[in-house]
Parts: C-alpha cells; structure tokens; sequence
C-alpha cells in the first residue's frame, strides 16, 4: 500500500483505500478454542461487522460490530433481538479480531468463513439508532454516496425481523434477511422515500421504528468509484437480473465490469416462498467441483444449514458471473423463467 493510502486509510477515508483494506474473505478451521483471526482489516481503528458461518454444522450465522461491541450478537437467521455471549467474537484488533470457544465459531475440525466489513465510505456503514415510533424519521449515515442496500435489525426486542432495502426494489417495498418471503411492499418499511448520500429514512413499522427500541443498520454502497491506486474504481455493486430457466441452457451472465470475489443473490419476485428463494452467498474461496467445473458453494443467509457442497449454482469470471452455467434449472439463482432476482457483489483484488 502507497504511503497516500495509508494516509487516507488511517483518516477513514476511501478515496485510494483498496478492496483488501476494507473487506476480507478468511477460511479457518475451529481448533475448540479461542484464537486471532489476522485478516488485514483495522476493525478497531475504523469499525466493521464481523459474520461468521461454521460450513459443516448447523449453526447460527454470527454477526458482530463495533457500534454495539464485541460479544453482542445478531444472527441473518434469525429474528432475535441481540444475544450476549462471551464466547464467540471477543475483541476488535488493528488487523482482524478475537474469538473465544463457542461452537458457533470454533467447534472443532470444523470449517469456518468469516466474510469482515470494514467502515468506508463508498463502500460500507454500520448505523445504531433508536426509533421514535412515527411516520418518517431520517437517519444520517456516513456513507458518502446514496445507498444500494441497507440491512435493518431491531438490537432490543425479539420477534422482529430483519428488512432489506435495495435499490432495485426501491423505497415501497423490502426483504426480509431471515426470511424467504418475496419483496413485501408497504409505507412502514422506508415510508416510500428513497435514501441520499447523507439520510435514509424509516417507516412506522416496529421491525425499524418503534418508539425506544434500538436498531442497527448495516449499509452498503453501490458502484462507488473512488477506490485503487488511482481512486478510480467500484468495488461493491448492487443490482439485479432476469432469469432464464432452463435445464439444458446456462442462465444470464451478470456484467459487473470487474471480476467478484463475493456474491449474494435473492430472488424478490414472483413466486411464492420456498427454500428456492432463499439468500444464497457464494464467494471465491468456498469452491467444489462438480464434474471438471469448479464453482463457489453457497450458505444461505435466512437459514442455519450447512454449506451445500457441489452445488454449481455461479461461476465466478472476469467480468463478473455467470448464472447456472451449467444449465441445471437451478431455483435458488434461475427460476421461474422472467423472474427477478437481485444481488450484492464484492470485487476481488486485483
């Protein structure tokens, strides 16, 4: 890194920050016992969210940040409020961070990702806030650039579920993390006002609003390009596709402009909730080979299950990623033909 990345990195800025400043993709194997994660990313410096999966079993997916501190914990499969556990993620460092011995995080012999996002902006915020119970509140983030998704959880009370806004629904309708359920359209999500660069805006529904609760908001940016060397390119896109259901066609090729590292697809319409719609996360390090064809295997965001090994549902090029390639007819990314599926894409370094 150049001493003018350093520079800006160390500012929080994220104009010449690189995308292995800012993001990483680690694999590990639990060992029973606590241990350092060292991945580059300055968690306590900048701030971050840390999620973690364990491949092999069926454990919750692990979700922890920096505004609300280490060992405080939401789970993308579930809609409890926030859990303590002094077991999982224990510590924040300069250059990754610290786990304790929950099974969640360690169980041993297991294979574990941890996907770490670290505060930039341009590419990703993380908001804690706490509802007021009315119509319309606004609440400021310090992205830099306008929104192309946003995850909201309430932190205070159980039984609420997460909502998703992205910019290929727009503000009159969103997703639920921990659901399956199709794209829900209502005034209470995002009180039908889309975000800016510096405000978005929240309904009177008490998964985002309710008057006292808490809630974080984890943001991401869309098509930012302010980062490399030059401060001339994106790292992270938000957007969406048509499938193409076929058993013997490969489905649609996605353009990103810039080769992934990390993608998360869900399917918001139309079609009636199943397992085939579930967030399904795939990313380059998590390979199987089916036949002689290599392809990242997904975990799925709204559920506990295991990776699903040799399922070849993208294939990761160049330019960005091919949709069923092989031409399997596969619902999770593919179906029904006309169907819209949307996505989030991290880029690879280059």
């Amino acid at each position: 890194m150049s001493m003018m990345q350093m520079m800006l990195g160390a500012g929080g800025g994220g104009g010449g920050l690189d995308i292995d400043d800012v993001f990483s993709l680690h694999l590990y194997t639990g060992t029973g016992a606590g241990m350092t994660i060292t991945n580059g990313i300055n968690l306590s410096g900048e701030g971050g969210l840390v999620w973690i999966k364990d491949r092999d079993d069926t454990y919750y997916h692990v979700m922890c940040d920096t505004e609300r501190g280490a060992t405080k914990l939401i789970y993308s499969n579930s809609d409890m409020g926030t859990d303590v556990a002094t077991s999982t993620v224990t510590a924040f460092n300069t250059d990754g961070f610290t786990i304790g011995n929950g099974n969640e995080v360690t169980n041993l012999n297991d294979k574990f990702v941890s996907w770490t996002f670290r505060k930039a902006p341009g590419f990703f915020d993380i908001v804690e806030y706490t509802g007021d119970g009315e119509s319309s509140q606004q609440i400021p983030h310090s992205l830099g650039s306008t929104p192309g998704c946003i995850m909201v959880k309430c932190t205070s009370t159980g039984s609420t579920n997460w909502r998703v806004y992205h910019r290929s629904l727009g503000a009159t309708k969103a997703m639920f993390l921990d659901l399956v359920n199709e794209a829900s359209t209502s005034v209470g999500h995002w009180n039908d006002t889309a975000p800016t660069s510096t405000h978005f805006t929240v309904g009177v529904s008490n998964d985002v609003n309710a008057d006292t609760d808490t809630y974080i908001a984890y943001i991401f940016a869309h098509d930012d390009q302010q980062f490399g060397a030059d401060a001339d390119q994106s790292i992270i896109k938000c957007g969406s596709y048509t499938a193409s259901y076929s058993m013997s066609v490969p489905g649609p090729s996605i353009d990103l402009g810039w080769e992934p590292q990390y993608v998360m697809i869900k399917k918001y319409g139309p079609g009636t909730a199943s397992a085939s719609n579930a967030w399904g996360v795939c990313d380059e390090d998590r390979l199987g080979t089916y036949l002689t064809f290599s392809s990242p295997e997904p975990l799925y965001a709204n559920t506990t299950a295991a990776e699903e090994g040799n399922n070849t549902v993208v294939e990761f090029d160049s330019d960005g990623f091919n949709v069923d390639p092989l031409g399997q007819g596969k619902g999770l990314v593919n179906y029904p033909s006309g169907g819209t599926h949307l996505y989030i894409a991290i880029r690879k370094p280059d």
